[in-house]
């Protein structure tokens, strides 16, 4: 007898095994898939322009054999306290071209903090698949704006069984899209439109070599930071300085960043705070904040990039890192959330693959008239017994009938209720002041939203009655919609099995046949 073994113990050699696949494929898809283009045999080029309070700073820097250089970058001063106007901001960013000497690539935009609205938020895990959707449709009740007036960006920074938690960022096109037109004017092509703290969060990223360090900027009489996960900025935190004695302001940042400590004291890492400070006198000695102080200022930037980096914003440098560093992913209000994966380039796989074809053609070529003769003798059996294969082909062709009839009658017995069938019976159920949204058919269940004049709790035992529903029930809660005055919902039904009523028919007509 064959000794028995447990499904678990099963299970769990099948599992290591799979591991240990994954971890010997993953490596092996990235060499075949890496891009030899841009940034490698290519050079990657990028210019970033940041708007600050005061004066705009442009920078510009490449990607080459892997390797990132940052160029050459200016300041311009304006009238203090105030923003350059759109035409002002255009003609300086023209003039800073031809200062740098730069190609006129597309332009990495950062804004300011203050002009951007940002939230963090839950939605039902249910919305996941239509998450860009969803947000257009609800930024009007996360944020002030509505979404054909805001350029806005989101992404997910953390799920669990029910919730996603989502930070957005919003800013008002009225507000960001003259500068991007004005630019425009003077042939210069905006590609991106990011944030001054998500640009920050890059430098962080890229300084500490750290996943998740504290980003603190010191500017103005106050802060603002938050924490730095895989090169993106949440949990945001600012405020204005109460008191210009050093040892206050350090209580007061501390107030401000405990919880973000205290967060990634739960995960087990070892926190890090960057801090940014240009023009302060202070080292990293003179912040007790409860983690290490790295104070990110023109002599550190010098040190990590070379050459005189005086003029070079942190905000600039990070537009440069979100474009050319592939572990800064950053925030672009463009795209709406909306990302294209970049596509996997397979040159470097096509090229071993001529190889290996080339090798194996010299290989084949030695014993080449050996198998030719082996498939001469082999064709010489064939001829001798073609009478036998004939005789096999049509008792093969004849199971294979035998199986098809049995397949078909198999699915006859064993299936369930068509798409089409359930359609039907949802319409027919479903009251006229009702209409669907969306209508997701799995093997077992349907999930269905959408929006109901009356009160959505009425359909329960409406479609509870059908012979095809069962255990009906709200996937999330009732929202009412005040914009339309409606009922928006999300149910789950269960399909009712028709196997049941399948076998009863079947048993009556056992029972006939017997009869007969």
């Amino acid at each position: 007898m064959m000794p028995k073994i447990p499904i678990q113990q099963l299970q769990q050699k099948l599992d290591r095994a799979k591991a240990k696949i994954i971890t010997l494929w993953n490596p092996a898809w990235k060499v075949l898939t890496y891009s030899l283009v841009d940034g490698v045999i290519t050079p990657l080029r990028a210019l970033s322009v940041s708007i600050e309070k005061s004066g705009i700073s442009v920078a510009y820097g490449s990607r080459f054999l892997s390797k990132i250089r940052i160029g050459r970058a200016c300041h311009y001063t304006g009238e203090p306290g105030k923003y350059f106007t759109p035409e002002s901001f255009a003609t300086t960013v023209v003039l800073a071209l031809e200062e740098l000497k730069a190609p006129r690539v597309e332009v990495i935009l950062s804004i300011p903090r203050e002009w951007v609205v940002i939230r963090t938020v839950e939605l039902p895990v249910t919305v996941k698949e239509n998450l860009a959707t969803v947000i257009s449709y609800e930024l009007d009740r996360l944020t002030p704006l509505s979404a054909p007036e805001a350029l806005y960006d989101f992404k997910v920074i953390g799920e669990s069984n029910e919730k996603l938690v989502i930070v957005v960022w919003a800013a008002r096109a009225s507000q960001v899209n003259p500068y991007i037109d004005a630019l425009k004017k003077q042939g210069i092509a905006v590609k991106k439109v990011t944030v001054d703290l998500s640009t920050l969060g890059a430098v962080s990223h890229y300084m500490t070599d750290s996943g998740s360090p504290i980003l603190l900027a010191l500017k103005d009489g106050g802060y603002e930071g938050g924490l730095v996960i895989d090169g993106s900025v949440t949990s945001v935190v600012g405020g204005s300085f109460d008191d210009t004695t050093h040892r206050r302001r350090m209580e007061q940042l501390r107030e401000a960043i405990d919880p973000l400590l205290d967060r990634m004291a739960g995960t087990g890492s070892s926190p890090r705070i960057v801090m940014f400070c240009r023009n302060g006198s202070r080292n990293a000695g003179e912040w007790d904040l409860g983690a290490p102080v790295l104070v990110v200022d023109d002599g550190e930037i010098e040190k990590r990039f070379g050459g005189d980096r005086t003029e070079l914003s942190p905000v600039a440098l990070g537009g440069l890192l979100q474009e050319l560093w592939e572990k800064a992913p950053g925030t672009d209000l463009l795209s709406k959330g909306l990302r294209t994966a970049r596509q996997k380039s397979f040159a470097l796989t096509i090229f071993l693959l001529v190889v290996l074809v080339a090798f194996a053609a010299v290989f084949a070529a030695a014993p080449l008239k050996r198998q030719t003769m082996k498939l001469e003798e082999i064709d010489r059996q064939i001829n001798m017994r073609k009478g036998e294969v004939k005789k096999i082909e049509a008792l093969k062709k004849e199971i294979d009938a035998i199986g098809s009839e049995v397949s078909t009658i198999k699915g006859f017995k064993e299936g369930r209720p068509s798409s089409i069938v359930l359609m039907k019976e949802l319409t027919t159920i479903l009251p006229k002041t009702v209409w669907l949204t969306r209508t997701r058919i799995t093997g077992t269940t349907i999930d269905i939203e959408g929006y109901a004049a009356g009160s959505a709790t009425e359909m329960i035992s409406k479609l509870e009655t059908s012979p095809y529903f069962q255990k009906v029930e709200f996937a999330s809660p009732t929202i009412r919609d005040a914009r339309q005055n409606k009922d928006r919902f999300v149910i789950r039904l269960e399909i009712e099995g028709v196997r049941k009523s399948e076998s009863k028919v079947e048993g009556e007509g056992l029972k006939n046949g017997k009869k007969k």
